[in-house]
């Protein structure tokens, strides 16, 4: 099971496929207990959160808007997952189905999720080179934004990743090597880099750009759309490039990802866990920091227990005796 991560879920979906910023007066519908094999998690859910503002394709402003799902129940400071909803990058929505009960489902294992609109625009397949670098800057605003609200969510900012399907998985590759390219969708001077991406049916066109954090790839062998050959490129030269990238085939896939990926699974837990980690409540444990990531990789994995508080340094010597005595 994923523990206690912030995911900022960035899944933009299939390539077919007036509001109040977070505070008093946010739309907020009633928090849910929703239950896991370790109990349940409270989960506040606020819709329409305005994350920015971009020109559509004709120039006129649109603005831009999430939905955050918030594990308030879980203690201490949090990772991110963006997720991004899929579409072709001429439809979708966040609100779809699908990415709600993914929304919950990471939530209720202690994740903060940050669902996300983004502009559409009609463009040219496979590349889609418009559309898809306006998705690329509103999804680095909605990163600079949870980075710039990391005290008010409980979000460490060196721990944000982004995962996508498809379209979105497209935008999730963009969103991860090209920080250096923001845009001006919202919340300037804050960083637009991730700790890593999660791809689901997805491939990235073009040269690998300047940053190379950790890539998960899932890929349906049958995927007629995103040739499964086409993701094996992009991961091959990801790693060239200087970056770690896996990829996970799935034999019978196709482009409907949703018949073979599991939020909760053991491929994309693993992989979440050893990006952004888990809560850290430790009272002597400075967001950001190295120490910071080593604890956190260790609650996300199971070995330190995220609800514990107070330092994390011992308050009095342990003894070889009674270490061995513990482990045992």
């Amino acid at each position: 099971m994923v523990r206690r991560l912030v995911v900022v879920l960035v899944l933009v979906g299939a390539l077919l496929g007036g509001s109040t910023p977070v505070g008093p007066g946010a739309a907020a519908s009633p928090a849910t207990r929703v239950g896991t094999a370790e109990g349940s998690v409270t989960v506040a859910v606020t819709a329409d959160v305005v994350y920015g503002e971009a020109p559509d394709e004709t120039g006129a402003p649109e603005v831009l808007r999430l939905d955050l799902y918030d594990p308030t129940s879980v203690p201490g400071v949090r990772p991110a997952l963006v997720v991004i909803h899929g579409g072709g990058f001429v439809q979708g929505d966040k609100s779809e189905p699908v990415y709600v009960q993914m929304a919950r489902a990471l939530a209720a294992e202690g994740l903060v999720v940050a669902v996300v609109d983004y502009r559409l625009r009609p463009d040219v397949y496979p590349d889609y080179p418009l559309a898809a670098r306006d998705a690329q800057h509103d999804v680095q605003a909605a990163v600079r934004w949870l980075r710039a609200h990391a005290g008010d969510l409980r979000l460490d900012p060196a721990r944000i990743a982004v995962t996508g399907h498809s379209a979105g998985a497209i935008t999730a590759l963009r969103v991860a090597t090209h920080p250096q390219d923001p845009g001006a969708s919202g919340t300037p001077g804050e960083p637009s880099d991730v700790a890593g991406a999660l791809v689901v049916s997805g491939f990235l066109p073009g040269p690998v750009g300047s940053a190379t954090p950790p890539v998960r790839m899932l890929h349906g062998t049958e995927d007629s759309l995103i040739p499964l050959a086409w993701a094996e490129d992009t991961c091959t030269r990801w790693v060239a490039a200087g970056g770690a990238c896996t990829l996970e085939s799935v034999a019978g896939g196709t482009h409907d990802a949703t018949a073979f990926f599991d939020p909760a699974g053991a491929v994309v837990t693993s992989f979440l866990a050893c990006t952004v980690g888990g809560a850290v409540a430790f009272a002597d444990v400075e967001p950001g920091t190295a120490l910071a990531r080593t604890v956190s990789w260790a609650t996300g994995r199971g070995v330190l227990n995220p609800s514990v508080s107070g330092p994390l340094e011992p308050g009095a010597v342990v003894t070889r005796r009674r270490l061995a005595a513990r482990l045992w």
